[in-house]
């Protein structure tokens, strides 16, 4: 020890394990330490954050049980391209991705032609665009997520699933808030754009020209649904048979199993061949300042069919 001033002072060193920080590793074309996704990922720890480039990176990505941020250029500048030959992003833990676009993404098995994670999902500002499922009970064409899901802005375009969640499929609960959802479907049964075991929240989405076969053109919600502002518009539900027996499908714009709360939602020229061609309501809907024009369903309720 030292002596200060009449008072003995000593340094005791402890032999305690210091956590581990969150890095950054960085991946570009030219001048990072690595090229590709993958050699970012392989470099990685758990809850590290991997900076992406701007370029056009041609890679399918297995996280290897870590748990990642990916964070790209912008959208329009970082491409992840699954040129058809597999699943874009995999994940058996939680995956957050923002600023970058997801494409071509396509599995003949299993679900999540883009992304698939077993665990929570996070998308921040990306577009998950023409991805695609041919499992036979393949679910989310564009993305699976197999416990909850959060959207902030970004797009889902152009992808397919074959069983359920043309663009996004959620087992927990899925929060959206100022996403696109264009153009998805899904070829055997329900939730062209989104298809959620849960509860959703979506605010200032918007659904548009969305196609499911059974139900739930835009989107099908299992769980309670609140929605505020955005809109559903030209989304359809196709199925007039099944087997040869009719089957008409229910709900071209949402169906909802549990309690559904509208704000400000715009519900425009939605078309089922069942009942419900803008909102399918199963157990009662509560609507403050929603619009309903020019849907139509076969039977009944053209703009809002409810069973409470």
């Amino acid at each position: 020890g030292a002596s200060t001033g009449g008072y003995e002072t000593s340094t005791l060193a402890l032999g305690l394990a210091q956590p581990v920080r969150a890095a950054e590793v960085s991946v570009c074309k030219s001048g990072c330490p690595h090229a590709t996704i993958g050699a970012g990922v392989a470099a990685a720890n758990s809850g590290d954050t991997i900076i992406i480039g701007a370029g056009s990176y041609t890679e399918t990505v297995n996280t290897s049980g870590k748990i990642l941020t990916f964070v790209g250029a912008g959208a329009g500048v970082t491409i992840v391209d699954g040129n058809d030959a597999g699943r874009v992003f995999s994940s058996d833990v939680d995956i957050a991705l923002s600023e970058l676009t997801v494409q071509n993404g396509k599995v003949t098995s299993g679900d999540g032609g883009g992304i698939n994670t077993a665990g929570a999902l996070t998308l921040t500002n990306v577009t998950v665009f023409s991805n695609t499922t041919t499992a036979f009970n393949g679910k989310g064409g564009g993305a699976y997520a197999g416990g909850s899901a959060v959207v902030v802005g970004g797009s889902f375009v152009q992808n397919q699933g074959r069983l359920l969640g043309g663009g996004l499929y959620v087992e927990g609960t899925l929060t959206v808030n100022g996403a696109l959802f264009i153009s998805n479907t899904t070829t055997n049964s329900g939730g062209g754009g989104v298809r959620v075991g849960g509860d959703a929240f979506l605010t200032g989405a918007v659904f548009d020209n969305n196609q499911a076969k059974i139900s739930g053109g835009g989107a099908y919600v299992a769980g309670a649904a609140v929605i505020a502002g955005g809109s559903f518009e030209r989304n359809q539900v196709t199925d007039v048979s099944i087997g040869g027996f009719p089957a008409p499908g229910n709900g071209g714009g949402v169906e909802v199993v549990g309690m559904l709360t509208v704000t400000g939602t715009q519900f425009i020229s939605n078309t089922a061949t069942g009942v419900a061609g803008g909102v399918y309501a199963r157990s009662g809907a509560l609507l403050t300042g929603a619009l309903f024009e020019r849907n139509q369903a076969s039977t009944y309720g053209g703009g809002i069919y409810s069973l409470a």
